[in-house]
């Protein structure tokens, strides 16, 4: 039998000022169009709105642009559902829910990139905040048939989704935990390296006198360590003077509900508190590709001080930095202890212990061997163990044993290497993988 040419249609973001997930989606996106055997199609377009906080008319606009972009791209019988969902991506939320039921028919993968957290939370409109008791009763009435007729939306998307699949151990068991009527259908896509991977590199070199250069990026907010890394500082600057000695740039942009918080003026306090003007440069915005490929250039250390809770499904601050020889020191929890190997390619402290932290930067200050070794094998760990290459041969089987376990109306198998030990076992056979027409 001929092997079947899976076309996946892609419900993605795009706009990577709304959630890291779109630079995730951006790179799926680049690597599956360019991998022999899939063919990937996007069926969200720009002129769908991405942010759905101005109501009802804008689910409407969704609806009515999915259905017609599905319309155009036609309908044969390899076409495969996938849907990334994160904390800040409705809008692909109702796109895959409206797709599902006008493909009813087209098997579907769902990726969770913040699991548990689904669906993903509808904004509060402004008119939430109004004195007037009647409007903010008749709001919070509809808020709440808004948020019932949602959990019923997910139910039904659950239902008919054949694989729902997370970036981490870590995240199936929580999606197993918080859905154990779908635990068979839960498995771990392994994460790809994000954006532009340099071809040649090597781990900074540094002079004697040269200052380490430490990075912090990404999404700045409550949770990702910022303050704890401030704290690190604090300590070790009260051991030896650190200016001169490091530089630690503090770099990403910030939601509006952060920004209102006044959370970037509580991280500026922090560091005029604590003396660390010449230490840390606080310097929060929009961050291009070429601004972060600018920074990782420099940069020798990553920190990724996660809180607990805050990274269960993967860091897309790690996945962007891996290829660029970059030494990460992060907590141990989430899916991080799954993505780095203590003392090979990075190093683990427990969660809020601001000492073993300060201890762990402390290390790689003064052994440059380890953070040349550490440099090394992170990239040479995201360019083998995760490439394109290896991402695409598993995500083949997979498409085309969904469309296999429809036409037999069965359930889908998963390839070995995605099956997590302990979630389904007993519910879900294993796709053994090798076959020439699945390579």
């Amino acid at each position: 039998m001929a092997a079947v040419h899976p076309e996946i249609l892609y419900l993605g973001p795009f706009d990577p000022s709304r959630s890291a997930v779109a630079d995730y989606s951006r790179t799926f996106r680049d690597t599956v169009g360019q991998f022999k055997g899939l063919t990937i199609t996007p069926v969200l377009s720009q002129a769908v709105p991405e942010r759905l906080e101005e109501g009802e008319e804008v689910v409407r606009v969704v609806q009515r642009m999915t259905a017609a972009s599905l319309k155009q791209c036609g309908s044969v019988a390899s076409q495969v559902l996938h849907v990334e969902l994160g904390r800040t991506t409705l809008r692909e939320f109702w796109a895959g829910y409206h797709a599902a039921r006008l493909r009813p028919d087209c098997p579907m993968c769902v990726v969770f990139h913040d699991p548990p957290d689904f669906p993903p939370p509808l904004q509060p409109p402004d008119s939430v905040k109004s004195r007037n008791f009647l409007v903010s009763w008749i709001t919070g009435l509809t808020r709440g048939l808004s948020l019932d007729a949602q959990e019923r939306m997910a139910s039904a998307l659950l239902s008919q989704a054949s694989v729902l699949l997370a970036l981490s151990r870590r995240g199936c068991e929580l999606l197993a935990q918080r859905f154990p009527a779908w635990r068979h259908k839960i498995a771990c896509l392994p994460p790809l390296p994000l954006g532009w991977i340099p071809d040649k590199i090597e781990p900074n070199v540094r002079k004697a006198t040269d200052a380490l250069q430490l990075a912090l990026f990404g999404f700045l907010r409550p949770g990702k360590g910022v303050e704890q890394a401030l704290q690190g500082l604090v300590l070790l600057n009260r051991r030896f003077p650190l200016a001169g000695r490091l530089r630690l740039r503090i770099r990403g942009r910030m939601t509006p509900g952060v920004l209102a918080s006044g959370y970037r003026e509580h991280i500026t306090q922090q560091i005029e508190a604590a003396s660390l003007t010449r230490v840390a440069d606080f310097n929060p915005g929009a961050l291009t590709e070429e601004r972060v490929n600018d920074l990782l250039t420099a940069t020798d250390i990553l920190l990724l001080p996660y809180q607990r809770g805050a990274c269960e499904g993967a860091s897309m601050s790690l996945l962007r930095a891996e290829a660029w020889c970059v030494a990460p020191i992060a907590s141990d929890t989430g899916s991080l202890r799954e993505l780095i190997e203590h003392e090979r390619d990075g190093l683990l402290f427990p969660v809020g212990d601001t000492a073993a932290f300060a201890e762990c930067l402390l290390r790689l200050m003064k052994d440059g061997d380890l953070r040349q070794r550490i440099s090394t094998a992170r990239r040479e760990r995201a360019l083998h163990e995760r490439s394109g290459a290896q991402i695409c041969s598993l995500l083949l089987p997979l498409y085309r044993e969904m469309l296999r376990a429809r036409d037999e109306k069965r359930r889908a198998r998963f390839p070995r290497q995605m099956s997590v030990p302990g979630i389904a076992e007993g519910e879900q056979e294993v796709l053994e993988t090798g076959e020439k027409d699945n390579v």
